[in-house]
C-alpha cells in the first residue's frame, strides 16, 4: 500500500553543457558517450523554445511533498512508524 519514487535528478541544471563536455571527456566509456550524444540529439530536435522545464515543475523539498503532490502514497499506519 505505500509506494515511493526513484529521483534522478539527470536533467537538472544545465545539463546540456554538462553532455556536451562529457562526449569530449578522454577515458569516458563509449556506452556513456553514446548516452550522452543520444541525449543531445533528443534535446536538439525540440522545437524552438521548448524545453524539460515546465509550469508545473517544482523544486523536491520532502518525501512528504511528494505525498501531498500525489507521487507516492503512504499509509495511516506507516505514518504512524516514521513519525519517530
Amino acid at each position: 500500500d505505500v509506494t515511493c519514487v526513484l529521483l534522478h535528478f539527470k536533467f537538472a541544471g544545465d545539463f546540456k553543457q554538462y553532455f556536451t563536455r562529457e562526449v569530449s571527456v578522454e577515458g569516458r566509456l563509449a556506452e556513456t558517450k553514446r548516452r550522452h550524444l543520444q541525449y543531445l540529439t533528443a534535446l536538439d530536435s525540440f522545437s524552438s523554445g521548448e524545453s524539460l522545464d515546465s509550469d508545473i515543475s517544482v523544486a523536491y523539498q520532502s518525501s512528504q511533498q511528494l505525498v501531498e503532490l500525489g507521487l507516492i502514497k503512504t499509509t495511516d499506519e506507516f505514518d504512524a512508524q516514521n513519525k519517530e
